[in-house]
């Protein structure tokens, strides 16, 4: 049987569903097509004029084109899905009050406890599980750092801990503020009834948002989103007056809610909170705005049709219901599983791979965070709170033992059957920066190196180049050829005995029937500037009788690179991988994964090659499509 306030607050697990859904959107959206200038205030905004020029459509012909636009603006908008959260929680937390005629909140003391033991255990849970997100992704939480354990205090308004973990997790930080604010917002509803609570409210917030463009410019972006709840109090004071009015005078209040007038009145207030969200004054009033209007909207909406549409209902509420779950897990699976540059298949294919990943991983995040919850309180009733306080740390240190050695493994299998490119170029190992000619071969150092699909050994002479040193004395009569070039003449990917230069020596001979020495002056990633820098050190002390510039189509680019760039891209400025510490991390999987999973489905969706295969074919510098 379904309980009546279960009835009565139908409406209110839909609207949850539907803000949860409207955010996913909102980042998956952002993750593709980048997020709007409109709404989103920071230290460099841009022009007015560039703010309304950037919401213009993205342009393009026939249907999908338009599609693709309106799931752009629908996203967008889903910021204000924030906005109906802030609410619903006033709404909420007044109206538990309201049903059992409380006119004061209690003990303070007993009302935070109860606020604690719903949001800290999945809070922890998060930052727990998001540990093994960051060792495998690079993107997540590390209880090293100071910023988790501030996090995961709720300490979220300092800007190392702002967007820590999570960028959508800013907005727990602000829950817990508004669990602060609510005693005093019920008390002074009670002395100045809803609609002076509200007024006062507004005050404040409003204000408090005003100074903010006067005093904190360079925080702009977080105090307007709330990273102190003071700027995010009009909304939720509305909730709070919103449940004690419909709980004070229900019949009334519904009709007014779902009136024609209000229901028209909230649709022009909505185009206005829009609006109001670009320019510095309107984002004063633009939550509140936007806020305000889509109540009565949604209202209507999920206490109508909405909540007789079958399964879509059933999945709202459920999202609505297990909304708070799905906000912690979903902002990093929109993130690695989406890219920039998507078309719209790609968008909605990806998008829905997004979420259901979401899904699994908020099912199984909440299922985890109960067991562990049973686990302790049944220690704690049988063998007291020390008892369970050790078996929390047995779990932890197992769980993360466990989490060790999947991720061990794992690393072991890709460094030992596809080893990854890391912290720098695969040949990174075999070169040494040199003042004169960029970077050469280690001098005399034979290096084997293992990347990739490569498996190969570099030799390297006394002057850090390729194959066997010039020889001292000329033979007479004999062709002394000098070759510069990049990976493919020094050469990557083989032997250095059997480069081609190598090769090229004994067929040269035979076929002048004369001595030949051809000495091989190729670096892997040398260019045009390289190659001058070669030919300027080397070419008058050896005095070859012809120099062989081999030459590729990158090679116009890499004109244009700064030597400084292309050293900082081999890696010399960065620790050894291979050393310390450093050697137990899992850099390979880390990279493998990005690699071979993610660019991979995203290139494949979109229709194209991967970075690395438009690298390896030559696409890239051909100025190619590269389309299957």
């Amino acid at each position: 049987m379904v309980k009546k306030d279960d009835r009565e607050l139908l409406w209110l697990d839909l609207l949850k569903g539907f803000a949860i859904a409207w955010i996913v959107l909102n980042h998956a959206t952002e993750a593709v097509l980048g997020g709007p200038l409109f709404g989103n205030p920071t230290a460099d905004w841009p022009p007015l004029d560039a703010r309304i020029a950037q919401a213009a459509p993205m342009g393009g012909e026939g249907v999908a084109a338009w599609i693709f636009d309106a799931l752009r603006y629908a996203g967008w908008l889903g910021d204000h899905g924030v906005q109906l959260f802030v609410i619903a929680s006033g709404f909420g937390l007044a109206w538990s009050l309201a049903q059992r005629g409380q006119q004061t909140v209690g003990s303070w003391r007993a009302f935070f406890w109860r606020r604690a033991v719903r949001l800290f255990p999945l809070w922890w849970g998060a930052h727990v599980a998001f540990i093994g997100l960051r060792v495998v992704t690079g993107t997540g939480t590390m209880p090293t750092e100071p910023a988790f354990w501030l996090s995961a205090l709720g300490i979220r308004f300092l800007p190392s801990t702002y967007y820590y973990g999570s960028p959508a997790w800013w907005y727990i930080g602000l829950q817990l503020q508004l669990y602060l604010v609510f005693p005093l917002l019920w008390s002074l509803r009670r002395r100045l009834g809803a609609g002076g609570m509200l007024t006062a409210a507004c005050a404040v917030g409003f204000g408090a948002r005003a100074l903010g463009w006067v005093f904190l410019e360079g925080y702009i972006d977080p105090w307007m989103r709330g990273a102190i709840a003071i700027t995010r109090v009009p909304e939720f004071a509305f909730g709070v007056a919103l449940a004690t009015t419909l709980h004070a005078d229900p019949a009334r209040t519904r009709q007014r809610l779902r009136a024609p007038g209000t229901l028209v009145a909230a649709g022009v207030l909505y185009a206005l909170g829009v609006a109001a969200g670009f320019t510095r004054g309107g984002m004063v009033v633009h939550t509140f705005l936007t806020g305000v209007a889509l109540m009565p909207l949604s209202y209507r909406l999920f206490t109508g049709v909405g909540a007789r549409l079958g399964f879509v209902t059933s999945g709202l509420r459920w999202a609505g219901r297990h909304s708070y779950g799905i906000f912690l897990v979903h902002h990093p699976a929109c993130l690695l599983v989406l890219a920039p540059g998507l078309g719209l298949i790609g968008f909605v294919t990806l998008g829905a791979v997004a979420g259901v990943a979401t899904v699994v991983g908020t099912v199984l995040l909440e299922r985890a965070v109960a067991w562990v919850q049973r686990w302790l309180v049944d220690t704690r009733a049988r063998r007291g709170w020390v008892a369970a306080l050790v078996r929390a740390g047995a779990l932890a240190g197992g769980g993360g033992a466990l989490l060790v050695l999947c991720v061990g493994v794992a690393e072991w299998a890709v460094r030992r059957y596809d080893p990854q490119e890391v912290m720098g170029w695969g040949e990174r190992p075999s070169l040494v920066a040199d003042e004169a000619v960029g970077w050469k071969l280690r001098p005399g150092q034979t290096t084997r190196l293992r990347w990739e699909s490569y498996d190969y050994e570099v030799q390297a002479n006394s002057l850090g180049f390729p194959g066997p040193a010039p020889a001292s004395d000329r033979t007479l009569g004999g062709v002394r050829v000098m070759v510069l070039g990049d990976a493919f003449t020094s050469a990557e990917g083989v032997d250095t005995a059997r480069a081609w230069p190598r090769l090229l020596q004994p067929a040269l001979a035979q076929a002048l029937g004369r001595p030949v020495e051809v000495l091989n002056f190729a670096i892997t990633g040398h260019g045009p500037n390289q190659y001058a820098a070669v030919a300027e050190t080397f070419v008058p002390s050896l005095r070859p009788d012809v120099v062989v510039v081999a030459f590729f189509a990158n090679d116009f680019e890499d004109t244009e690179i700064p030597l400084a760039d292309f050293r900082a891209a081999i890696g010399f400025d960065r620790p050894d991988p291979t050393a310390g510490a450093r050697r137990f991390l899992p850099l390979h999987l880390k990279a493998w994964l990005k690699s071979r999973v993610v660019e991979a489905a995203r290139a494949r969706l979109k229709g194209r090659l991967t970075a690395r295969e438009r690298f390896y074919s030559g696409a890239a510098w051909l100025d190619a499509d590269a389309s299957f």
